[in-house]
C-alpha cells in the first residue's frame, strides 16, 4: 500500500524468533494479522494457517526489514500468520545454503504449530523472486516427506537457474531487473562448479512435478523472468 515503502497494512502481533537448522540458527519475524469475527469483532481464538515467507533479492541483498510490509499485507489480507526467514545470502553463503535454511524453517514451522499458535497440518510457502525460487523448492523437496504444503504463492520467481529463456533478451534491458544483473545474482550464488540444473536450485528442470502443491503464480510482463514463471506454471498444470 502505497509503494515499495511504505509500512504496510497493520497486523495484531510481530515478534522476533529464532529457527534451529542443520548449519546453526537463523532469524525469522513472525506476523499474526488482526483476526475479523463474524460479528465484526476480533476472534483471537481461532487458528490460522501459517505460510512460511522468503524474500527476494537474488539471494544476495534484502532481509526482513524490506519486505515487512509485503508480509504484513499478506497476513492481513489473506489471515495468515507469516512467518518471514532470514535466510543466509551469497556470495557469504553459497548454493545450496539458502534452499538447505528454507528447508529447514519449513520444517521447523510444520514441527513447532502448536508453539506458534497455528493451525496444524497444512502451511503455505511464499516468495518473491529469489524467495520465490526458495519455496517453489520446499514445495517440491518436501512433498510426501510427511511435511503438508498446501499451497505456494509464487511472486516473478526464479525457477531456471541454468537456462536463459527468451524474455531475458526481450525483457532484459531497460526495466526494474536487468538480465545481466540477473546474471551477475547467479554468479555470486553459485561456485563455479556448481549444477545450475540441479533442482534444489532449478525447480523448473525438475522431471516430475506430480504430488507438488498447488500454486498461485504472478509473473511480470516486462521482467527477464517472465517466461520461467508462466513455464513453470504450465508444467505444474500439465501435472
Amino acid at each position: 500500500v502505497g509503494g515499495a515503502f511504505a509500512p504496510g497494512d497493520k497486523v495484531a502481533v510481530e515478534e522476533d524468533l529464532l529457527i534451529p537448522t542443520a548449519n546453526g540458527s537463523i532469524t525469522a519475524h513472525l506476523y499474526r494479522p488482526l483476526q475479523a469475527a463474524a460479528n465484526g469483532g476480533v476472534d483471537r481464538d481461532v487458528l490460522l494457517p501459517l505460510t512460511v515467507f522468503y524474500h527476494g533479492g537474488g539471494f544476495v541483498t534484502c532481509g526482513l526489514d524490506t519486505h515487512a510490509n509485503l508480509c504484513r499485507c499478506l497476513a492481513q489480507r489473506a489471515q495468515t500468520v507469516v512467518l518471514s526467514v532470514d535466510y543466509r545470502l551469497a556470495p557469504e553463503a553459497r548454493f545450496p545454503a539458502a534452499a538447505h535454511d528454507a528447508l529447514d524453517a519449513v520444517r521447523w514451522a510444520a514441527a513447532n504449530a502448536a508453539d506458534l499458535r497455528v493451525r496444524a497440518g497444512t502451511l503455505a510457502v511464499a516468495g518473491d523472486s529469489a524467495g520465490g525460487n526458495l519455496a517453489a523448492v520446499a514445495a517440491q523437496q518436501l512433498r510426501h516427506s510427511g511435511v503438508n504444503i498446501a499451497h505456494q504463492l509464487l511472486l516473478y520467481p526464479v525457477v531456471d537457474c541454468a537456462t536463459e529463456h527468451p524474455s531475458y533478451e526481450s525483457m532484459g534491458i531497460g526495466y526494474f531487473l536487468g538480465a545481466d544483473q540477473m546474471r551477475w545474482f547467479k554468479d555470486q550464488y553459485f561456485d563455479n562448479g556448481a549444477d545450475r540444473a540441479n533442482s534444489l536450485a532449478s525447480p523448473l528442470a525438475a522431471a516430475d512435478l506430480s504430488g507438488v502443491a498447488s500454486a498461485t503464480i504472478i509473473s511480470d510482463e516486462y521482467d527477464p523472468l517472465r517466461d520461467e514463471a508462466e513455464h513453470y506454471a504450465q508444467r505444474l498444470a500439465q501435472a
